[in-house]
């Protein structure tokens, strides 16, 4: 069994924001500097085996990502979600044969550019991940399919604060990998 906790405190200055808004003089968006930014967090993960062949593995994470500086103090930092995680189950059926499945969370959090904090959250999604991995040796072998049910999400959400929409930018529906990895010993 292994346990980890993690706290901490980050002190950001001049981070980088980027806005995917074309405009003439900016055809590929812009990027900017935020003002100066606090994040307050912890995580906690846990590898714990549940039988020989089965072990099941989480993380959880929290931060609190606030701005401490400039005319947007206190509002939340855009694009941060305060929690996500993961939670899988490994089973290993044989000595080179294992099969995982993963579920992972990532909470709402306001639309990037929205410093601000006046517009709608974006929505919290459920992700899931399947695999099917085989070792020899120094060879890894993996097929996995990600966002296995197919679950519609924004993986990228703006705000524009002109019009006070916002625009999302939809992530992978189902995906496939297959990857090969070799260790050279």
């Amino acid at each position: 069994q292994r346990y980890q906790l993690s706290v901490y405190e980050l002190w950001l200055h001049n981070e980088i924001a980027y806005d995917p808004t074309q405009t003439e003089t900016q055809p590929f968006g812009a990027t900017s500097n935020f003002d100066e930014s606090l994040r307050k967090g912890l995580s906690l993960s846990a590898e714990t085996p549940l039988s020989e062949k089965i072990s099941l593995t989480t993380q959880l994470n929290y931060v609190d990502a606030r701005f401490v500086a400039g005319p947007d103090s206190g509002n939340e930092v855009p694009a941060v979600p305060n929690y996500n995680g993961s939670a899988g189950l490994d089973y290993q059926w044989d000595p080179h044969w294992r099969t995982r499945y993963t579920e992972s969370y990532v909470s709402i959090a306001y639309a990037s550019n929205d410093t601000a904090n006046t517009g709608a959250k974006a929505a919290s999604y459920w992700l899931s991940q399947w695999a099917l991995q085989y070792f020899l040796k120094n060879i890894q072998v993996s097929f996995q399919i990600n966002n296995l049910f197919d679950q519609p999400y924004a993986v990228f959400t703006t705000y524009s604060q002109a019009s006070q929409t916002d625009t999302y930018y939809p992530g992978a529906g189902r995906n496939y990998l297959l990857s090969i990895k070799a260790a050279l010993a």
